[in-house]
């Protein structure tokens, strides 16, 4: 979408002088301006995007880590509502994202563990259910 802040969020990243904070932040009103988790979809892609073509570390720490929890947490809402495969979805999103983040070591591996336990739910359900059959 040619959203107004939008815009502005992207040329800021892209301007000579590039004001991170002040862009990061547009991205999250964005996200929490959104009706739906699902709307939100599109900007947590654009940031992906973003941050594949930024020199490391240049996305606000704060800003990523609160992308990152959104995320994991929309996989954790979607996996309570036996949504599993939008959790998977979001999870994974999740993960994209903290790759970024410069405490991923720390933050990882909990998000990985959560994810693991997530596919392996997948499986056995999956497994059940032909067993069923």
């Amino acid at each position: 979408p040619a959203t107004t802040p939008r815009l502005v969020a992207l040329h800021s990243f892209r301007n000579p002088i590039p004001n991170f904070l002040n862009a990061a932040c547009t991205f999250r009103s964005l996200i929490v301006l959104q009706a739906s988790r699902e709307d939100a979809q599109i900007y947590f892609a654009e940031v992906l995007q973003i941050l594949q073509g930024l020199p490391a570390t240049q996305y606000p720490p704060l800003e990523l880590q609160w992308l990152v929890a959104t995320a994991f947490n929309n996989g954790i809402y979607y996996a309570r509502v036996h949504d599993t495969a939008r959790a998977e979805e979001w999870m994974g999103r999740a993960i994209a994202l903290v790759k970024y983040h410069p405490d991923r070591a720390v933050l990882e591996p909990d998000l990985q563990k959560a994810y693991t336990e997530l596919l392996g739910r997948k499986a056995k359900a999956a497994a059940a259910s032909q067993t069923e059959q």
